[in-house]
């Protein structure tokens, strides 16, 4: 009786909290194996995907530092993503984004993304990563609907095609947080940085990035932009109006 009270004790709260009792936390490295269980440093995943596709609420895949240029997503080719988080989980670099690298390469099949996270991720978190040198023929680089993308830089990345949004960032919702946006292009549609429908930025730089349309640095139709510095930006039909950095159809720009 008094182990079956002891586990009640542990499990009651965690319920009320909706949190799971224990996530599992898997590990990727360079130097590892997608062979292996990812469960330690010493069984590390090689890919970030390959963490994330076994990692329930409440887990975390930390990863190392490095270049991580696969994007291994099996499937159509719009599914190649390096990062597509669907539930609520950490997932976080060691030493932040000055030594660990998400890069494409500028890979030319025109389907590469770095991050998406889903509608149904609601206590996502991820953290700590240059993600860069992606091209998509219509999506941005980093696409959030909910959660959090926090201390990132997301750096020289191009959507292309008539139907882009955002060269760097497209924003349904969730929150980007303390990131550098810089050196992106969107051939349209404006938001060459950022492309907000919904959401919060909140202490981000969005600098020297270009847009086909107006709004080179951020577009914003809705949700809310705080603390952000957006400068140096080029927008317009040849990309070449000046410091084109913000277009505001909606939302709150808070100076």
């Amino acid at each position: 009786m008094e182990t079956l009270l002891k586990q009640l004790m542990i499990a009651i709260p965690a319920a009320f909290l909706g949190l799971t009792a224990s996530g599992t936390d898997y590990f990727v490295s360079t130097n590892g194996n997608n062979g292996w269980d990812g469960l330690s440093w010493a069984t590390a995943k090689r890919d970030i995907p390959s963490a994330i596709s076994l990692c329930a609420d409440g887990g975390t895949v930390t990863v190392s530092n490095g270049v991580y240029t696969a994007a291994p997503e099996a499937g159509a080719p719009d599914y190649r993503t390096h990062m597509r988080v669907t539930n609520s989980i950490l997932v976080q670099s060691v030493n932040g984004p000055d030594v660990t690298f998400i890069d494409s390469n500028y890979a030319d099949d025109g389907y590469r993304r770095a991050l998406v996270i889903s509608a149904a991720a609601t206590g996502a978190v991820v953290r700590g990563f240059t993600m860069m040198r992606c091209v998509h023929n219509t999506d941005a680089t980093v696409s959030i609907a909910t959660g959090r993308v926090e201390n990132c830089i997301i750096r020289f990345n191009r959507t292309r095609g008539s139907t882009s949004m955002g060269g760097s960032v497209y924003m349904a919702g969730g929150t980007l947080r303390n990131c550098l946006v810089m050196g992106n292009e969107a051939d349209c549609n404006g938001g060459g940085g950022v492309y907000m429908v919904g959401g919060l930025v909140e202490n981000c730089t969005i600098v020297g990035n270009r847009s086909g349309f107006t709004g080179g640095g951020l577009f914003m139709s809705a949700g809310e932009v705080r603390n952000t510095i957006v400068s140096y930006n080029f927008g317009g039909a040849n990309q070449t109006t000046v410091y084109d950095n913000v277009r505001k159809t909606g939302g709150t720009f808070h100076y």
